[in-house]
């Protein structure tokens, strides 16, 4: 703040007045729109304002869903809020419980990286998706550089099957990790195919 009382903000995060919706899949009705889906019996739409639209549709391992994979009784998760002009819900985050991936290819994700710095224990799990073959699945845990490089690996940990075919989940648990990381990503390699996550930020302590 500067001495006429005018402050500088080095960030700003904004964030939209929300509703969350817990539940589950409900089946749809002939007259329901195209791209849409029901949960507790509500309609529920994308919302397809540039300023907030939806995000990808994700299952709960992080991976990009279709919504014409949610199926009745999917437990899901949504975002967004209700418009009582056309009594539907307006969806701009959306989470459904064992879908399978859209993608067949070959995935890796992050979904937790939380740390305490000072005795140097980071914990990182995730998921992979896309998997064929029997060999067992391991996945690489890299350091990120400030300027988005991916640095040294910092462990290698061994996958273990989900229920959703093809599909592993990981999880990492260290002490003493040095230096300790900011960002973090997953590698997993299959044959001659790499997937690497998205860069995660370490949640530290």
């Amino acid at each position: 703040m500067n001495a006429t009382g005018l402050l500088t903000a080095t960030s700003v995060f904004v964030e939209p007045a929300e509703n969350v919706v817990l539940g589950i899949a409900t089946p749809r009705l002939v007259t329901d729109p195209v791209g849409t889906i029901r949960a507790n019996g509500m309609l529920v739409k994308p919302l397809n304002d540039p300023r907030i639209r939806l995000g990808a549709p994700l299952n709960d391992l992080g991976f990009e869903i279709a919504l014409p994979a949610i199926l009745p009784g999917t437990a899901l998760a949504i975002e967004g809020y209700y418009s009582e002009l056309d009594n539907a819900f307006y969806a701009f985050s959306l989470n459904a419980v064992g879908v399978p991936a859209a993608s067949p290819a070959l995935q890796a994700s992050v979904l937790l990286a939380n740390g305490r710095t000072a005795r140097g224990e980071l914990t990182v799990n995730g998921a992979v998706s896309g998997v064929t073959g029997t060999a067992p699945v391991t996945v690489q845990i890299f350091r990120v550089r400030p300027d988005g490089v991916v640095d040294t690996r910092i462990a290698t940990v061994t996958a273990t099957a989900d229920a959703l075919p093809g599909t592993f989940t990981y999880r990492f648990t260290g002490r003493d990790v040095s230096p300790f990381p900011t960002r973090v990503v997953a590698r997993v390699v299959r044959g001659a195919v790499t997937a690497t996550s998205s860069i995660a930020t370490v949640n530290a302590l």
